[in-house]
């Protein structure tokens, strides 16, 4: 009798329309809750779970409590039968018309736990998957550093490894190979311990065994022969780029990079002009944070170091400032920290371009400047500010402008001690007063550079005071 109740609930949702939605919505969860080891109650009420969602307005989706109730019995579901397609799917499809991850955040766990099986555990190129991928590759995107941690800890990079293992022993570039390498590169993304895991998984001697059948090998291995077998996929060729700069902004994984083979595979990359210039600009990214280093930590002879940064600046000189980017930052802490390495002006300009790129093209640079806090303090260190007043100095691009401004204001502000004196020595006093008097720089950008004088001029007469103190002493 159940059953039947359910398949007509089923058919009404579908293909008419019910008045009490509410009332329906409780039927249906009762009865998986209730039944939670009957496959076929659970195959039926997803089934409906799911058109009722779609179909809902504002009254399911504003209220949290009702949402938490549908995907935490959608998930029991899961869990109690993880190995039926039917019901993985009719989840996984369900958990699409929800807002991913902050409507199911609350038992992000349990949630990793059954994605990582339909990737895992479920049979290969099934729609399960597909969709699993596509869901976990949302939720390493968008969930914060520590919640990425524990995506590492649950296996997230196991499983992306065997996948890719699996596509590349049988031939296949697929959609499902793509995205577990953008989900590596989101997973790893600002987080040191997953990219450790990621080269702890030998993924470094993938990049050599290239012509070698897998056995158990794992992890960085499968770079270079993702690269020798598919070499003109764009999407997969930036994706394993992004991932590696992932991996080279990380100070203490850099040395794992540093070997001919890999070095002499992101200098050729450099020259790529697959997705615009993504894989080149990727590649001269890696290279920019391994060069940070120094000369004494290149401690490779072939290729030589003035030779790669060479072809990196040869490469930079290529790239359209007006690119469009298939790219996302949520910090410029990687690229700011190459903005002062000033033994190495490669890097530098690599990084200035960056910038300069972002701001030109994406005006929501604006926005987003509005919002950060000018009290903000800064995990940075700046040994002078020439970088960034070449950028105050770009009046054709009011956006490079104010993120630059918006720097020494910041700078000047939280740490007046150790800035005020660097602006002065190095002539920002006299080029920001030319920017207030200067006709084409927006209001926002003269605001700010009043403020960084300001700055200066109140730090400088609280040290003459201080001075002038003590001698009277």
């Amino acid at each position: 009798m159940l059953q039947k109740v359910l398949n007509e609930l089923f058919h009404l949702f579908r293909f008419e329309s019910c008045n009490q939605v509410g009332q329906a919505l409780n039927i249906v969860l009762e009865a998986m809750n209730r039944n939670l080891n009957e496959r076929h109650i659970q195959i039926s009420g997803s089934a409906t779970l799911f058109y009722i969602v779609k179909g809902a307005g504002k009254e399911l989706h504003d209220v949290v409590r009702v949402k938490r109730r549908i995907i935490t019995t959608l998930l029991n579901g899961m869990c109690a039968h993880r190995n039926d397609d039917t019901m993985m799917r009719n989840g996984c499809l369900t958990l699409c018309q929800f807002k991913v991850p902050l409507d199911v955040v609350f038992d992000y766990e349990r949630l990793v736990d059954i994605l990582l099986h339909s990737v895992y555990g479920m049979q290969q190129e099934s729609f399960v998957q597909r969709i699993g991928i596509y869901l976990l590759n949302t939720l390493a995107c968008q969930v914060d550093g520590q919640q990425k941690i524990k995506l590492g800890d649950l296996g997230a990079i196991d499983k992306m490894l065997w996948l890719i293992a699996d596509r590349l022993k049988r031939g296949i570039c697929d959609d499902v190979l793509e995205v577990a390498w953008s989900t590596m590169w989101n997973v790893t993304d600002e987080t040191p311990l997953n990219c450790q895991k990621f080269l702890e998984h030998k993924g470094m001697e993938y990049f050599l065994k290239c012509l070698k059948k897998f056995l158990e090998h794992k992890g960085m291995e499968y770079f270079l022969k993702c690269l020798k077998k598919f070499p003109d996929k764009e999407e997969l060729l930036r994706n394993m780029m992004g991932l590696l700069g992932n991996v080279a902004e990380v100070h203490s994984l850099r040395r794992y990079l540093m070997t001919p083979e890999y070095i002499a595979v992101f200098s050729d990359l450099l020259d790529s002009i697959s997705d615009g210039i993504e894989v080149s600009y990727n590649a001269a990214g890696v290279i920019s944070h391994i060069a940070s280093d120094g000369p004494e930590a290149w401690n490779i002879d072939d290729p030589c170091r003035e030779h790669v940064l060479a072809r990196m600046m040869a490469a930079i000189d290529r790239w359209d400032l007006y690119s469009l980017r298939n790219i996302n930052y949520r910090s410029f802490e990687p690229i700011l920290y190459l903005v002062g390495i000033y033994d190495t002006p490669e890097c530098q300009r690599w990084a200035v371009w960056a910038l300069a790129n972002l701001t030109k093209v994406y005006p929501r640079m604006m926005a987003a400047i509005d919002r950060w806090d000018l009290y903000s303090l800064r995990n940075i260190n700046y040994r002078s500010f020439e970088p960034i007043l070449y950028l105050v100095g770009i009046y054709d691009t009011p956006e490079c402008q104010r993120w630059a401004v918006w720097a020494l204001a910041n700078l000047t502000k939280v740490y007046p001690e150790k800035y005020c004196s660097v602006v002065k020595s190095e002539g920002g006093l006299e080029l920001l007063q030319e920017v207030i008097d200067h006709p084409m720089p927006p209001n926002c950008v003269k605001e700010l550079a009043v403020i960084v004088l300001e700055n200066c001029k109140q730090y400088h007469e609280r040290d003459s005071l201080e001075t002038d103190t003590q001698l009277d002493g």
